[in-house]
């Protein structure tokens, strides 16, 4: 018996704040739908740019447009080959890196030095470490 009135009580609120909700917005049913279905073609059309956008990096359009860009700018402004320079930038990262593409110790001037990587200062980077018995 308590739960019926609770019921009851629990219907009526909502139908109450659902009347006033409708009133407050202006809404109705299918004023709502509209609404909804406006939003919804925003949002669509957002993630269809979205998936253009993919669908060209995917095809390496984008891709191939930035890559020929960094191609041409290390082609013109290093003095080195553009293998060696790639081979310099990767080892620029620490020494481990240095060794793997082959550009370690190197000495200043050369491909592989960066003085981040030099720990004494010396003018060696990535030298190997002396090791004590």
């Amino acid at each position: 018996m308590a739960t019926s009135n609770l019921d009851d009580y629990r219907r009526e609120r909502n139908a109450r704040v659902e009347a006033f909700n409708r009133s407050q917005l202006g809404l109705d049913g299918e004023a709502q739908a509209r609404h909804l279905k406006r939003r919804f073609r925003a949002i669509l059309r957002r993630h269809e740019r979205a998936s253009l956008a993919r669908r060209w990096a995917r095809r390496g359009l984008i891709g191939a447009l930035a890559g020929g860009g960094i191609y041409f700018a290390i082609w013109s402004a290093s003095p080195w080959p553009v293998g060696v320079t790639i081979r310099h930038f990767a080892a620029g990262v620490n020494c481990s890196a240095a060794r793997t593409v082959g550009l370690a110790p190197a000495l200043r001037g050369s491909p592989g030095y960066w003085p981040i990587n030099d720990a004494d200062s010396d003018g060696i980077a990535c030298e190997p470490w002396r090791r004590y018995r």
